[in-house]
């Protein structure tokens, strides 16, 4: 177990979390697969102002690009349905990915101690139950809330009530992220947060 990774389980026994919120891509494994082919089609189905904030959040590691696109989604219904369909398309054509085997590896060991596990991604559920079941953990976690369970994404709150914890549960959630979409998303929902650096 290294350090980052210790330092969670230690984290999670101290303060008494009972669900666990996780990212996908950068935090459980890297998705490795060609993502600016799926920038040039997002981007090439938004409008220029748009388009230029979008190119410019991505260039960032870790900022939070889903704002430019929820604000489109709100906006425009058309642009959603291209939305979902692009993301579909690309990861149900692409789907390789390198494991963060010492997270991966201390799940069963939060399940058993009692914690309950969740999965928050962008990514598809085809991609998300893949990975999940490819890292042979999909067993342990509860729900997950992939990119068509919601219509806005991170670092929007509204995929968060899919999975059904009441407001008094809140102090004993953490979400575990890469990036800062994950970190506002926590925020969002008024939730701790634990930033994993593993893939940075």
């Amino acid at each position: 177990m290294d350090d980052e990774v210790a330092q969670l389980v230690a984290l999670v026994r101290r303060k008494g979390y009972r669900n666990l919120i996780f990212d996908l891509d950068e935090t459980l494994t890297q998705l490795d697969v060609p993502w600016d082919e799926w920038i040039d089609q997002v981007v090439g189905a938004l409008p220029p102002a748009a388009a230029k904030k979008l190119t410019a959040l991505l260039a960032i590691d870790g900022a939070p690009w889903g704002m430019v696109v929820n604000e489109q989604i709100m906006q425009d219904q058309a642009f959603y349905d291209q939305f979902i369909k692009i993301c579909q398309d690309f990861e149900a054509k692409y789907f390789a990915h390198t494991p963060y085997d010492a997270l991966v590896k201390a799940l069963p060991e939060l399940k058993t101690n009692g914690a309950q596990l969740f999965l928050w991604t962008s990514n598809t559920r085809q991609t998300a139950e893949r990975a999940l079941t490819e890292l042979g953990v999909l067993p342990l976690f509860s729900k997950l809330a992939t990119r068509e369970d919601a219509k806005l994404g991170k670092p929007d709150a509204a995929a968060w009530r899919s999975f059904g914890l009441a407001d008094n549960e809140l102090s004993t959630c953490l979400m575990i992220g890469d990036s800062q979409s994950d970190e506002l998303a926590a925020d969002a929902v008024g939730i701790d947060f634990y930033k994993i650096t593993f893939f940075k």
